[in-house]
Order: structure tokens, then sequence, then C-alpha cells
């Protein structure tokens, strides 16, 4: 889930800044091997093992939270008088930000749940959008993000790598021509 917020160059038209919000879950699959570092039971370790041996729940079901700042290239398609910047628009560009992830644990019976100022994240997206009308438009976008998620867990702290891959289906509306 998502939203967009962007705006053309009056002097590159081809060229636009655009902000938006990204909002995703993870859902942690413990019966994996996870590399594992720090104590149990006050003895260090440094293993690889399933992480259902050290953690019952790990989740960012209340968001991997996005706030991102891109960049756009635009190409419009099919021009007409009722069009004239083109009824297809085909875009593509990259963007960075931060992230608030909530992540949330169990471990040993203990419960953490809290958003954290979370890392730098990027993407990089491509995709067209149908002009159905003037003002309106319906969009379908392919967005890869890549951050990592700090999290302070029960007893510890966590780090996830997320690459994710988005399909995404919206609609936009036109302040301007």
């Amino acid at each position: 889930m998502g939203m967009r917020a962007g705006f053309f160059l009056r002097r590159v038209p081809w060229l636009g800044l655009s902000f938006e919000a990204v909002h995703f879950k993870i859902l942690a699959e413990t019966e994996n091997r996870v590399h594992v570092t720090g104590l149990v039971g006050h003895e260090p370790i440094d293993v690889v093992a399933p992480m259902a041996q050290f953690v019952d729940v790990y989740r960012v079901t209340n968001g991997v939270n996005l706030f991102l700042a891109n960049i756009q290239a635009h190409k419009g398609l099919i021009r007409s008088a009722r069009f004239p910047l083109g009824r297809v628009d085909l875009y593509g560009g990259a963007g960075g930000g931060v992230t608030m992830p909530y992540t949330s644990s169990v471990i040993a019976g203990e419960r953490l749940g809290q958003y954290e100022l979370g890392r730098f994240a990027t993407q990089v997206l491509a995709g067209f959008a149908w002009r159905a009308s003037p003002r309106w438009d319906v969009s379908l976008e392919y967005k890869f993000t890549a951050t990592t998620v700090d999290g302070e867990v029960a007893r510890g702290d966590s780090e996830s790598r997320l690459h994710t891959n988005h399909l995404v289906v919206g609609l936009g509306f036109h302040v301007g021509s």
C-alpha cells in the first residue's frame, strides 16, 4: 500500500520529482536457518541454526514504512488535442529515503513491539499510466526496494536485509494539464 505526490519541472517537462510513502509487512519463516550471534544463558554463540531455536515470533506486521523522494523520467505517447502530453505515459525512476519499521517479537515468552527510526532505503521503478480523462489515470508499476530493518527485539536486537519486489496498480489525479 502506498501514496505518491509529484510534479513535473517546467523547464524540463519530461522530468518529475515525487515523494511517497510505502507500507508493507513481513513475517519471518522461523524454520529457516539464520546467522545468530550473541549470548544464550550468558554463553556466547555464533551459529547458523533454525530461527525457531531462538525466536518464537518475529514480524513487522504494523509495517515496514518507507518515506522516499524520487526522480522520474517520463515519455508521453499517443498525443492528441485532448491529451497534449500523451494518452499513455511511460516512466522510470529511482529514489531513496528513510524507514520507520514496527518490529514485533516473542522470545522465551517475552513480547516486545515498537516503531523505530530505521535505515536508508532505495528503490527503482518503471511503469506506465493510461489517461482515462485529462485529470484521471490508471497506472501499472513495478518497483524494487532495498533496505535493512534493524529492530530491538525481546532480549536483543535483529537485522533483516529486505530486497522486495512490488507490482503496483494505482489511480492518479492531475491538478495541472
